[in-house]
């Protein structure tokens, strides 16, 4: 390992915004990282901010390389644990192998779909000849429309192939070249399918302009009408376009879900899972990673992530923590009495390792960080000049208790839900409604507008 550095973030001074933007810097260097957490909630939490950063950071990317994809970006864990949410959906595992399995089918995937195009392209009017042979109907549909219901269909589906394959694979899939390859064709389809739909276009100028282009060495007279140029020209460019696709395009074809999980992991930039889901890639022959980062490192027990620190030939490693937080969770007496309960980002503060003191938080009002400021860290917190600022901070004068007040219940007691493992304490449940109730009321003669918001809560409540 060349280098182990600890940020250490007190609440409200970034630690996640600072994640999203190392991450976005090391894929930007190609470096490949695995992000982790120790607990679901923390490791989508921390996913979730990065693609929400991620539109800003790409328009800072240099203009002869291409911006990261989605596809370099890989979420796995445990399903049924994770709030995978939509925006989450195109990045998670599981979602990106099953609809990638239908792109690299044999029947219907990316070479199937870009076959079909370029045999429309080339056939069509062969196909309506065949048509009318076995239509037995008296009245068989117009030639136009026949042409414009085979390209909708055959159309809808390769677009629907080639958006899934650029948003699901990993950017190194594409050349700036094959980028652009694609970027033309969907724009090239788009355009001969509005061409389709012009008024001017007959089924004579139709037949004209495709039997002149796919019958070789024909003496046809050439389209005439501006329609039927621009129809011309939109055809021989989307079968040129889709004849470079069929040859620059080094996908596979007929794969499981397994290689597909695989192929995905091995090509991905940027991994994102649990410290203890990290166990997979010991089993997986994925080319070596760079950099490993752990967000809220000082909850994560050190025995679990020795995990992700034996992975094959890892470089280098940041620990992103405030050991003034919660601390790891041990439920098991001999296991804190030998020890364990104990983070390797605590451990090395303990023994004075460096670490990065990211010092100006912008979530709190001064009232309230004047106290954890003093009493965990040694005055060393400023105020962002957002919180600051005379518009960031209200008048709490009416309410009984200031800014924020400790309350010790005294009478509570703790007894499990009739579901489940977790606890409950109705006395502080009593007491957190009556100070909701306190300062709704105090709001509300405070600020009259205020009052109409009274609505999005039960009416017991105020």
């Amino acid at each position: 390992m060349n280098l182990l550095k600890l940020i250490w973030g007190p609440p409200g001074t970034g630690k996640t915004k600072t994640v999203s933007a190392l991450l976005w810097a090391l894929a930007c260097m190609k470096c490949r990282t695995l992000t982790c957490a120790p607990t679901n909630v923390a490791i989508v939490g921390v996913c979730t901010r990065f693609l929400q950063n991620l539109k800003d950071f790409n328009q800072h990317i240099d203009e002869n390389s291409l911006p990261l994809s989605l596809g370099d970006v890989v979420l796995f864990g445990n399903k049924q644990r994770m709030d995978i949410t939509e925006d989450l959906q195109e990045v998670f595992l599981d979602f990106r192998v099953d609809e990638l399995l239908e792109c690299f089918s044999l029947l219907s995937g990316w070479r199937y779909r870009i076959a079909s195009m370029v045999s429309f392209f080339d056939d069509c009017v062969s196909r309506y000849d065949m048509l009318l042979e076995d239509e037995e109907k008296s009245d068989p549909a117009s030639f136009l429309d026949f042409i414009k219901k085979q390209f909708d269909v055959t159309a809808a589906a390769l677009k629907r192939c080639i958006v899934k394959l650029w948003v699901h694979l990993p950017g190194k899939c594409f050349s700036r070249n094959g980028a652009i390859t694609i970027s033309t064709l969907l724009n090239m389809l788009g355009k001969f399918g509005t061409l389709l739909c012009d008024v001017d276009l007959t089924d004579e100028g139709l037949k004209r302009v495709l039997h002149c282009l796919s019958t070789e060495n024909s003496v046809c007279a050439q389209p005439i009408s501006f329609i039927e140029k621009e129809l011309d020209g939109a055809r021989c460019t989307c079968l040129k376009l889709l004849k470079d696709l069929q040859h620059s395009l080094n996908l596979p074809t007929g794969v499981d879900k397994n290689w597909l999980q695989s192929y995905c992991i091995r090509n991905a930039t940027l991994l994102f899972c649990t410290t203890s889901s990290s166990y997979l890639l010991h089993y997986m022959e994925i080319a070596p990673l760079d950099v490993l980062i752990v967000d809220e490192a000082a909850q994560v027990r050190e025995c679990e992530l020795v995990i992700p620190l034996r992975l094959h030939r890892l470089k280098h490693v940041v620990l992103v923590g405030d050991d003034c937080q919660l601390s790891a969770i041990v439920k098991s007496q001999v296991c804190r009495e030998a020890g364990f309960a104990t983070s390797l980002f605590v451990r090395l503060v303990t023994l004075k390792f460096d670490k990065h003191l990211l010092n100006i938080q912008y979530r709190m009002n001064p009232c309230v960080s004047q106290f954890p400021n003093a009493q965990f860290y040694e005055r060393k917190i400023l105020d962002g000049s957002n919180v600051l600022s005379p518009s960031y901070n209200k008048d709490y004068a009416c309410l009984p208790f200031g800014s924020y007040t400790f309350i010790n219940v005294t009478d509570g007691r703790e007894d499990k839900e009739s579901t489940g493992n977790s606890r409950r304490n109705m006395v502080e449940v009593a007491v957190v409604l009556h100070l909701i109730q306190t300062i709704f009321k105090c709001m509300s003669k405070l600020k009259p507008i205020f009052s109409r918001n009274l609505n999005i809560l039960p009416r017991s409540l105020w």
